[in-house]
């Protein structure tokens, strides 16, 4: 493997002496690699692995990091050995690398009394905490009726937000405060500040408060945008008479308008913008009759009718008078202090419920460890104050490496500074462009606010083409922005090209735009079938790529693309079966219905049937399934005879084989789920029915055992939850199907096979993809959560609507449109970053696929308003997908012509960075798969039936020598020679294992694994088998449960017994020897009668010895044994005395030299014994 170069910025953030250091890293940067890189580096100038503490995202790129950073060591090792680098090879297994909620989770369980947990705590299902905090909401709700029911401020916020039929809207409003603040460092603390605001908002001019200054800023925005329309009409309508007379006054009306407005917001009149709003009246267009130009006369009557809306909607913003502001602001006070007070009171009751049972959810493991390590937080400055514990654990570490910054949330951020020292010893890797983790309460804005002593950037690309690079850049260019995405794309955001990708190879990024076919056709299904087969197209005409290994070129394989898109959630099922359907291989990172699988809802229904037989649908699903097999025929029967009732008591008085037999075998299973715990019964039921044989024969067969199998997981997680027995787990997973719980569907191929990948953007985040299909861009932004009636924001606390009880008359209030507009904005740029990130997968090809439902659509790139060569924020947040923002970004560039031809749109300039291909696809246009007839039936060869009839029937003559192997083990033998039996030893599979502990022939195993793999010379000079094991652990000979199950004593006393002395000495120790020699089969007394027909029948004996040593002119042998001994030890001579023998013979035979010595060494004992 050669060595990796790196390049000058890289450099300067590997080496950089400072330990607070922030680096700005770029896609496909080698962020990793350099992290890595400087690990190494400090770990050469002398520190030690476990005093680094490296935090990451995902497990996966802890392991990823750890197993790069061993790869290094090792690297090091064999250029320059040194004892430094072999101890922290060792160290390296137990060095702190790990996940924030990992690390978080260690932190508890070593402090667990300080902060009141159980010692035992566990984390909690997330289902289980689900259905724990549903009942608490109810129980929670209850007492507010049964203790406040006559406190007026209660009942008005119940009136307030409740509907008429019920008031489950109220409890929404509770659980979106206390879901809201879960990560805030001091929720109680933000609660009280959203009140006070809103109560100083009263006494304030209304554009100096945090929501009139997100009005003006939004309002800026708009006028900024309405001008650059008003101003492009101007021009467009100049120098034509017609126009100027028709349209001309109403544009420059409206224009006067935007300034006037723009220039009362500057000055920050409030009740002037409102004034001047409410009293704007648009100067209508006049008749333009027989005009020729009509494609342009359309465009400037849509550009009026845009400015007018706009307009509209910046009045009903603005239509709050500065009283009406201040009473509304004192109204939401009064009923936010209930709600606030009920999802305060919430908390300490679920923190109460869970310590009772002993469990936490992931929320609590990040809180607990910020109550151990902050001692104040003052959330406005960001400034805090660490523990004494805090400052304790900081010792331990020499420096933080923190990867993925841009995704952390205020609660990490403030544990991360406590870790280090306030910032001091803090290394931070992140990109702004892409954090897309907002619905996990990440902050973007922490990275940028961040300070460190040096703030460096890697922009160099080494992922993508240049075709890909150039895109991107130009793409972002145009559409990022401070405003739009947090982020300035300016030349120290952009990508540079550093990969050594041959550019002649270079392909443009394809842009397939589907056209309108004229049916009412669903847009998706057509955009995944024409991806599905744009794919098949790549794969059989052998389009290219780099292959990674021989980096040469080669034609595309399946396993090299991926599909992305935004969500698959309601579409996967959809696009599966198209992939099916034009025979794609593919896996599906996404989660599928679980209990609606065939073979899970049979194994459900069985469940629930024996719980409760009385249920006649679930009673005669069980009936009618692959299990019992009863025909519809059979049922009807049974019910014609019993009419009335129970389908069961029907079935108990037909008398018939079938329902007797099914109805011991309930009964059967009724007495077992009394006693039995879920996982036991279901193992039980598997076994008993052969269902996994039977789900395994069906179409399919493979997955539908891997679900059944994962349903059996699932409930071994079940019973590890605080609910127990058949009908809590039914219960559990009917809570589950209410709340909308997922259960992951076991998959039909490896993620590892020839296949083509199918995935979310956030799962593909961290990945990188030879070829890149995106799909789903036409896709409306889901803005959903903006409909609430009640909203939350960390800067501006919360907002909701108004109601006029007595008229039922619901209206907004400035507070809540303020924190509407803010939540739009950075949900907005998460989705330009989540495009960024989507694009920026790719290695070599990336494919673009819009569908488009007619096209108007296309006309709404018809002007492009731009300031510096971006276009303005405004108009880019009022577009609904990203197909919108990438054709009007492609309208700006020379490529885009056939979208200009469409549009009329002729902008000043075009830009020239990237290539494109722009195909405008008709219906006509798509591909059509060319299906090959299905081949002729063969046919009939009866010579060849008679053949193979014979074969079939041939009776070998030898009968007796079919029980003679032709190879055996010397475990078998002695098997043979106790039992008459051989045995069959597999390892336990994880399917079906209740305990992850070791047996005792696992513990006797990991004995031996040491016995063969530790330094025996060095153990009988140093004594210390706990630093041997180590170093095993460390090298991976042995996990860490293996040298848990080595007895440290017993190794000591067999290195000081005579045997271990000898050992240490000789010049020559055979270990773990493999050998194969061949044995007359009548020779072996078990297969001597059945060998006696053939004389010359061999058997193969294969074994492993132990160990033996050359002393003198011979070889000592010996076997170590764990075996329990009840005697002297004679009963174990006399039962492996033959295998002994056959290890004399094998290592005679293969040494030519005779062995003077036999013995075993038994640990038991703790000493040999002759044999």
């Amino acid at each position: 493997m050669s060595e990796l170069r790196f390049t000058d910025e890289q450099r300067r953030a590997i080496s950089e002496p400072s330990d607070s250091v922030k680096v700005s890293a770029a896609a496909g940067s080698g962020k990793t690699a350099v992290l890595v890189e400087r690990v190494i580096e400090k770990i050469e100038a002398g520190g030690d692995i476990d005093r680094f503490l490296i935090v990451t995202f995902t497990n996966a790129a802890a392991d990823d990091v750890r197993a790069k950073i061993g790869r290094a060591l090792r690297g090091k090792l064999a250029k320059s050995p040194n004892a430094h680098l072999r101890r922290q090879l060792i160290l390296l297994s137990r060095a702190p690398i790990d996940t924030i909620d990992g690390f978080c989770l260690k932190l508890l369980r070593a402090n667990f009394q300080k902060l009141g947990l159980s010692p035992e705590f566990r984390i909690g299902d997330p289902n289980e905490t689900g259905i724990l905090k549903e009942e608490l909401y109810g129980e929670l709700l209850d007492d507010w009726y049964e203790n406040f029911s006559a406190c007026e401020p209660f009942s008005h916020a119940v009136e307030f937000f409740a509907r008429t039929r019920n008031d489950d809207a109220f409890l929404e409003v509770v659980k979106a405060v206390r879901e809201g603040i879960l990560t805030f460092p001091d929720r109680e603390g933000f609660l009280r500040w959203t009140l006070d605001t809103l109560a100083g908002c009263a006494e304030m001019p209304v554009l100096e408060t945090p929501y009139g200054r997100e009005l003006a800023r939004h309002a800026g925005e708009v006028l900024d945008y309405l001008l650059a329309l008003c101003r492009h009409g101007i021009c467009e309508i100049r120098g034509d008479d017609r126009l100027e007379r028709a349209y001309l006054p109403a544009f420059e009306d409206d224009e006067r308008a935007i300034l006037e407005l723009r220039s009362l917001l500057e000055c920050g009149d409030y009740d002037g913008v409102h004034d001047r709003l409410a009293g704007f009246k648009a100067v209508s267009l006049r008749a333009l009759r027989g005009y020729e130009d009509t494609a342009l006369a359309d465009r400037l009557k849509e550009s009026r009718a845009g400015v007018k809306k706009e307009l509209g909607k910046l009045r009903e913003l603005f239509s709050p008078t500065a009283e009406q502001f201040a009473g509304d602001c004192l109204a939401l006070r009064r009923v936010f202090e209930i709600v606030f007070a009920m999802a305060v009171d919430f908390e300490r009751r679920f923190e109460s419920r869970k310590n009772e049972r002993g469990i936490l959810d992931f929320a609590d493991v990040e809180r607990y460890a910020y109550r151990l390590l902050v001692e104040d937080y003052d959330a406005h400055s960001g400034s805090l104050t660490p523990t004494q514990d805090a400052r304790q654990t900081a010792q331990r570490y020499d420096a933080v490496f923190i990867d993925e910054y841009q995704d952390t949330n205020e609660l990490q951020d403030a544990i991360f500074r406590a870790l280090s020292r306030g910032g001091e010893s803090l290394f931070f890797v992140g990109d702004v462009k892409q954090s897309i983790y907002r619905f996990r309460q990440a902050e973007p804005e922490l990275f940028l606010r961040r300070q460190a002593r040096r703030v460096l950037r890697l922009t160099g690309n080494f992922r993508s083409r240049r075709s890909v690079v150039d895109a991107v850049n130009f793409l972002f260019e145009r559409l990022m922005s401070p405003e739009l995405g947090d982020v300035n794309y300016d030349e120290g955001e952009k990508l540079r090209f550093l990969a050594d990708y041959d550019p002649a190879q270079d392909t443009p990024v394809e842009v397939d735009v589907l056209l309108p076919d004229g049916e009412d056709s669903e847009r998706a299904e057509r955009e995944f079938r024409f991806a599905a087969r744009r794919i098949r197209h790549m794969v059989e005409t052998g389009e290219l790529v780099r292959d990674r290994v021989s980096g040469r070129m080669r034609p595309v394989r399946y396993r090299d693309i991926v599909i992305l898109s935004r969500n698959l959630k309601n579409t996967a099922a959809l696009f599966e079966d198209i992939l099916r359907e034009e025979e794609i291989p593919y896996y599906s990172d996404v989660p599928s219905v679980f209990f609606e699988r065939e073979e899970i809802s049979t194994i459900l229904s069985l469940l629930r049937t024996i719980d409760n037989p009385l249920q006649d649908v679930h009673l005669i699903a069980t009936l009618r399934s692959a299990l019992f097999a009863m025909t519809e025929d059979e049922l009807a029967l049974i019910r014609a005879a019993h009419r009335e009732g129970p389908f069961y008591d029907a079935l108990c008085a037909a008398g018939d084989e079938k329902s007797a037999a099914f109805l011991r075998k309930l009964g059967d299973y009724r007495l077992l789920a009394a006693s039995l715990p879920i996982d036991q019964l279901l193992a039980y039921i598997y076994e008993d029915t052969g269902y996994l044989s039977v789900a395994g024969a069906m179409r399919n067969g493979a997955l539908r055992r891997a679900n059944l199998q994962l349903l059996y997981h699932y409930a071994c997680a079940f019973e590890q939850t605080s609910f127990k027995g058949l009908f809590q787990f039914i219960h559990y997973i009917d809570r589950i199907l209410q709340t909308g719980g997922e259960y992951e569907s076991a998959r039909a191929f490896s993620e590892n096979s020839d296949v083509v990948r199918l995935m979310t953007v956030h799962k593909s985040k961290g990945l990188e993809f030879p070829v890149v299909v995106l799909c789903g861009l036409t896709k409306r932004f889901n803005k959903m959560d903006l409909r609430e009636n009640f909203m939350l924001h960390r800067k501006l606390g919360a907002g909701a609507k108004l109601r006029d009880t007595e008229d039922l008359i619901e209206f907004d209030t400035l507070p809540r449109a303020a924190v509407k507009l803010r939540r739009e904005a950075e949900s907005l740029s998460e989705e330009l970053r989540t495009l960024y990130v989507a694009l920026t997968r790719a290695q070599e090809k990336l494919v673009l696929v819009v569908s488009c439902a007619d096209e108007r659509e296309l006309m709404r790139c018809a002007f492009i308003p731009q300031e510096n060569g971006r276009i303005l924020p405004f108009y880019l947040r009022s577009r609904g997908s990203y197909a919108e923002w990438i054709l009007a970004a492609l309208s700006l560039h020379r490529d885009g012509q056939p979208l200009r031809e469409l549009t009329g749109f002729t902008p000043a300039a075009l830009d020239e960075q990237g290539r494109f291909a722009v195909r405008l696809i008709r219906p006509q246009d798509e591909p059509v798969p060319e299906h090959s007839p299905a081949p002729p039936d063969a046919p009939l060869d009866w010579a060849l039936l008679e053949e193979i009839r014979e074969r079939l029937d041939f009776i070998y003559p030898a009968a007796e020598l079919r029980r003679v192997p032709s190879k055996i083990s010397v475990s078998d033998l002695r098997s043979l020679a106790q039992t008459g039996e051989r045995t069959l030893d597999f390892a336990r599979p994880k399917f079906l294992t209740q305990t992850t502990a070791l047996t005792p022939a696992e513990r006797g195993t990991a004995m031996h694994k040491f016995m063969q793999f530790a330094d025996l010379e060095n153990l009988v000079r140093s004594r210390d088998v706990a630093g041997e094991l180590e170093r095993l652990v460390g090298c991976e000979f042995l996990t860490a449960a293996e040298a848990g199950a080595v007895e440290t004593q017993r190794v000591e006393r067999f290195l000081e017994s005579s045997l271990g002395r000898r050992l240490a000495v000789s010049p020559r120790v055979l270990r773990e020897m493999r050998f194969n020699i061949a044995r007359p089969a009548g020779e072996i007394e078990q297969y001597a009668a059945d060998a006696a027909g053939d004389p010359g029948a061999v058997i193969v004996v294969q074994g492993v010895l132990d160990c033996a040593f050359l002393e003198g002119d011979g070889y000592v042998l010996f076997d170590f044994k764990t075996d329990r001994v009840t005697d002297d030890g004679s009963a174990l001579a006399a039962c492996y005395r033959p295998q002994l023998e056959l290890y004399e013979q094998a290592l005679r035979e293969i040494t030519g030299m005779p062995v003077t010595e036999r013995y075993l060494y038994s640990f038991e004992l703790g000493r040999e014994i002759p044999v």
